[in-house]
């Protein structure tokens, strides 16, 4: 997990917990483990939920 690059995502505790758990629900759903692969892709879906916008290169995972 890059915490560093999690931090500087714009979201409150209570959005960090949403993107945590469905991160995991997503992982599950693929029957992988968590992953920056599947905490980026809830990220955007919070991110888009809460209608702020998202820079190029934010979300990248790799």
């Amino acid at each position: 997990m890059d915490t560093a690059r999690l931090a500087k995502l714009n979201l409150t505790g209570g959005n960090i917990h949403t993107v945590a758990l469905n991160g995991a629900f997503l992982a599950a759903q693929h029957n992988e483990d968590v992953s920056m692969r599947w905490l980026m892709e809830a990220a955007a879906g919070e991110l888009q939920k809460l209608e702020r916008p998202i820079k190029a290169g934010d979300l990248d995972y790799g």
